[in-house]
């Protein structure tokens, strides 16, 4: 009696094909930010200068980061932002919320903290006041400002809507910018400065 030939089970070339191409897209996304954070982070050089446009497009605004490689960029400024709605059919104004506040309780206390409240925030102020004005305005040299604007005006309602019941038709931010103390410097100089924003409509979705 001879044995029955068992079937080969057929090579399946393309599942080799997809697995070795998502390895490869993957290693290029991983060597990209790598490069990109590095460029970021480090001091201005030829290929940073040259590469400027694309690695501030890939990294900011939601991974931007507060420090530099080799030069550590200490906060020398508190920075307080407030934010207030226009709501509901009659326009009623809500009074400021202190969203800076908000994030400081959440984040008393707690051993780990998220880098949403530690860090969101005042990345999408530094953002801000460097393609805008004091009063808000673009720059006209910025090709990120409609960016910067759009992070914030998003990352404001998310800590308004929660708590208020009405349609949210605009908003208004306001920044409070207090420079720390120290040697040489005046009472005036530390004392703190308002920057009040525009109103701003809200795209209902």
């Amino acid at each position: 009696m001879t044995e029955q030939a068992i079937p080969r089970r057929p090579t399946r070339h393309w599942s080799r094909a997809l697995v070795g191409v998502t390895v490869l897209v993957t290693l290029a996304l991983v060597g990209c930010q790598m490069a990109a954070s590095f460029l970021y982070n480090a001091p201005a050089n030829v290929i940073s200068k040259a590469y400027a446009a694309q690695v501030s497009w890939w990294m900011t605004p939601l991974q931007m980061q507060n420090w530099q490689l080799f030069a550590p960029n200490p906060i020398s400024e508190n920075v307080e932002v407030d934010a207030r709605a226009s709501v509901g059919p009659s326009a009623a104004v809500t009074s400021w919320v202190n969203l800076s506040a908000i994030d400081e309780a959440q984040t008393d206390g707690d051993p780990a903290p998220s880098h949403l409240t530690m860090n969101a925030m005042r990345n999408a102020w530094i953002k801000f006041i460097q393609t805008h004005t004091s009063t808000g305005i673009p720059l006209a040299n910025s090709p990120l400002a409609g960016t910067a604007q759009g992070y914030l005006e998003n990352l404001v309602l998310t800590y308004l809507r929660p708590h208020e019941s009405q349609t949210i038709d605009s908003i208004q931010v306001r920044f409070v910018t207090t420079l720390l103390s120290g040697e040489g410097r005046t009472a005036a100089q530390t004392a703190p400065q308002t920057a009040m924003m525009p109103w701003w409509p809200v795209t209902q979705s």
